[in-house]
């Protein structure tokens, strides 16, 4: 063994990756020392020697192992939980630990969810007493500052001694750092454990089974599981269930939510649990997961810290969870060049984040490019559609930013673009849209000749484009068009010819006998290295008539039945062509007053139309009251009635 101690220290200065070869070059003569005494420890000692030169004494803070008061029954496997206080990060630990019972046949010591990627190994060391190696052969750090490492199973009998606390002693403690330093500030530890004859409750986690097993981050997601009370007395109150995935490829493991039992269980009693949650967006694993159900009993639960080492239950079915990318912008337009005010200047920027969920502890990269050449800038680069740019996550991370930029070029074609995002290593890619306002003079505009227009009165409309300067390019621009059935043509296009700045296009406007609301109608262009522009115009429609409405009488008594009054309703257009219209009817107290039709429809030739009104004797002294009926035109092509402001919206008072 000194030869390859000795040959280690000769690669001094030397990569890690020698020296691990070393290790891994003696692992097969030393696998067979695993069962004697001290090789465990040796192996943990090449380990450390290999990541990070000779083990060395280095005390910054205060690290130490520790085992609190605990009890038990006889006859009953208890836990003997061990904890940890590390001021520093700590990456493995060894010690001997003397128990005063020995350990089942079958027990093995497990770690709490502060280990990542470590494993336990336990040897015997004759009678009750052993040697515990934790360790991570990549040289990961265990989690947290303070809490549970792990339990180590005993059996407890009566010894006839069991009227007084056993000491459970630990000794020989090492803890390492990354660098292989010896940070442990004790070397010692004593806990007592009590044997109790009381009866107590012992929860057990079982039949953790994933219902959804195809799962994404954002999404609901499903389990069962079943508790019992294996102990000899009832819990006195309920307790919280912890849910966590955990990767069966690193033992990554998340938590995703808690749910409570606030009952009582007896002894020997099961309840079946079901769990539901939303899974984060950012979760922070990938793959086939396990679900892992942790209980954790309050104070007044009653179970004793020995009984908690089953406490956790994990399954056996696995979920497959997807990963996604996430993207976001904390604004949408970016102005360029610099913006001065009066106390400083800056360059104004957007701040693009990019953050993934599934594996963080490895580096991603993702692909960045813009629908619009030489547009903006990621950073320092310059975007396009041809070449990428590249935005990375760190590894441990689970986003990362950048700064988009207007590039400052002294060209007149403020615009929007998109972003994109692309995919990579089965992450999905994303696009944004971002505004972007010119600095440079002359942008373009859109004007319309009339701001009103009347059907039946005017019939032409002629949009004009401006751009700064006469360009030696055409452009052609598509028009938008909000009302699109009101005008005559289907496809609208401005053209600007070569060495023009201005272009314009004529419409027309449909005169189609169907009554609609008064609207205004926005045309839009967007055109390639321009910021979209618009114009707004106001069309009025001449195919609504008056609508008024009388009542004969429109005094009537409580009492006068289902024909009170006559409501007489009057259009004053349209009454020659061949479009019908329907007329609907409302009352401000439908439990006083109805009518015998909801609505009337007027036909051609049709002036005006009668409808029954009827009125409810209510038995109650109500005094003299007055009621408001309307009657409105139903415009089918927005689905609702005039306003009531409208001509084509009248009342009546009854």
């Amino acid at each position: 063994m000194s030869s390859v101690i000795t040959k280690q220290e000769n690669y001094k200065g030397n990569s890690m990756r020698n020296s691990l070869i070393n290790i891994l070059q003696f692992s097969t003569d030393f696998s067979c020392m695993g069962r004697k005494q001290g090789g465990i420890r040796l192996l943990l000692l090449l380990l450390l020697f290999a990541v990070g030169g000779p083990l060395r004494a280095q005390q910054s803070g205060a690290c130490s192992l520790s085992i609190p008061e605990f009890e038990g029954r006889i006859d009953r496997t208890v836990s003997v939980p061990v904890y940890l206080t590390n001021a520093q990060e700590v990456v493995a630990a060894q010690f001997d630990v003397e128990l005063p019972f020995a350990m089942p046949k079958d027990g093995l010591p497990t770690l709490s969810n502060r280990a990542t990627q470590h494993s336990v190994t336990l040897n015997a060391k004759g009678g009750k007493k052993f040697s515990v190696v934790i360790m991570s052969m990549q040289n990961k750090a265990l989690r947290g500052n303070s809490g549970l490492l792990l339990r180590l199973p005993m059996q407890a009998y009566d010894d006839g001694h069991t009227d007084q606390p056993y000491p459970v002693r630990l000794t020989n403690i090492v803890l390492t750092d990354r660098q292989g330093n010896d940070i442990a500030s004790s070397k010692t530890a004593t806990g007592y454990f009590t044997v109790s004859r009381a009866d107590q409750p012992d929860l057990i986690v079982s039949s953790v089974t994933p219902v959804t097993t195809q799962a994404q981050p954002g999404e609901p997601f499903v389990c069962d599981y079943v508790v019992k009370n294996d102990g000899t007395g009832n819990t006195h109150a309920g307790w919280s269930e912890k849910i966590y995935l955990e990767s069966v490829s690193t033992q990554e493991r998340t938590y995703i939510g808690t749910q409570y039992y606030a009952d009582s269980l007896i002894a020997g009693m099961t309840v079946s649990r079901k769990f539901y949650a939303v899974l984060p967006s950012l979760v922070h694993v990938d793959g086939e997961l396990r679900v892992v159900v942790e209980v954790v009993p309050t104070e007044q639960t009653g179970e004793w810290l020995a009984y908690r080492g089953n406490n956790t239950g994990v399954s056996s079915e696995v979920v497959n969870l997807g990963k996604k990318l996430f993207v976001s912008i904390n604004k949408q337009n970016v102005s360029e060049g610099w913006i001065y005010s009066r106390w400083s200047s800056y360059r104004d920027a957007i701040t693009l984040t990019v953050s993934r969920s599934g594996d963080w502890s490895n580096e991603e990269s993702f692909p960045l490019t813009c629908s619009v050449n030489g547009l903006l800038m990621a950073g320092s680069a310059i975007l396009s559609n041809t070449t990428t740019q590249w935005v990375t996550i760190k590894e441990h991370a689970a986003s990362a930013t950048v700064q988009i930029y207007a590039v400052d070029d002294q060209i007149v074609r403020a615009r929007e673009a998109n972003l994109f995002v692309g995919e990579s290593n089965g992450y999905n890619g994303a696009t944004l849209h971002i505004t972007r306002t010119d600095n440079d003079t002359d942008p373009l505009t859109l004007t319309a000749s009339l701001s009103q227009m009347t059907e039946g009165k005017n019939k032409q409309l002629t949009l004009t484009a401006t751009r700064g300067g006469e360009m030696a390019e055409e452009l052609v621009m598509n028009v938008s068009c909000s009302q699109p059935m009101r005008f005559a043509e289907s496809n609208i296009q401005i053209t600007i010819p070569k060495l023009k700045s201005t272009g314009s296009v004529i419409l027309t406007l449909v005169d189609d006998d169907i009554p609609q609301p008064d609207v205004d109608v926005q045309f839009s262009v967007w055109p390639a290295d321009y910021q979209s522009v618009s114009a707004k115009v106001r069309l009025n429609d001449d195919d609504r008539p008056t609508i008024t409405m009388t009542l004969n009488p429109s005094i009537v008594s409580e009492n006068a039945g289902s024909q009170a009054t006559t409501a007489i309703i009057h259009r004053d257009r349209g009454i020659d062509k061949p479009v019908e219209l329907t007329v609907r009817l409302s009352s401000s107290s439908e439990s006083n007053v109805y009518f015998a039709a909801p609505s009337v429809l007027f036909k051609q030739g049709d002036v005006d139309k009668e409808v029954i009104v009827g009125v409810i004797d209510n038995s109650a002294v109500d005094g003299q009251r007055q009621y408001k009926l309307t009657a409105s035109l139903y415009l089918p092509t927005v689905g609702t009635t005039a306003a009531s402001t409208d001509r084509a919206t009248t009342s009546a008072q009854l």
